[in-house]
């Protein structure tokens, strides 16, 4: 039993998450001129230094820690090959504490 304890810690740590001190950032991004979804865009955050890229379906989430501070969101073509070209965004997010849902529209860049 002690080395199944010690796989769990030292995989999962000792905490627990804490969902309710965590807010919820996701949305989708998809191309202004076609409007369908893009795959392989880096999100991020500045604010928390914490990134994710969006899915097949243009998707992506996150949890941050819940603040009334006004954060940046960050969207960047990082793949260049994958869907084409797109112009990099960002947005100012002013009300995250219950979480946040963003439609980005990018530019393909020609």
């Amino acid at each position: 039993m002690t080395s199944v304890a010690f796989v769990v810690q030292a995989c999962y740590g000792t905490g627990s998450m804490d969902i309710d001190n965590q807010s919820l950032i996701h949305g989708k991004v998809t191309a202004r001129s076609t409007g369908l979804p893009i795959e392989g865009i880096k999100v991020s955050i500045n604010k928390f230094g914490q990134y994710t890229f969006t899915n097949s379906k243009g998707d992506f989430a996150f949890y941050v820690e819940k603040t009334e501070d006004a954060m940046k969101l960050l969207f960047e073509d990082k793949d260049l090959s994958l869907n084409g070209t797109f112009s990099g965004k960002d947005t100012t997010l002013t009300d995250t504490y219950f979480g946040a849902y963003v439609e980005m529209k990018l530019d393909e860049v020609k």
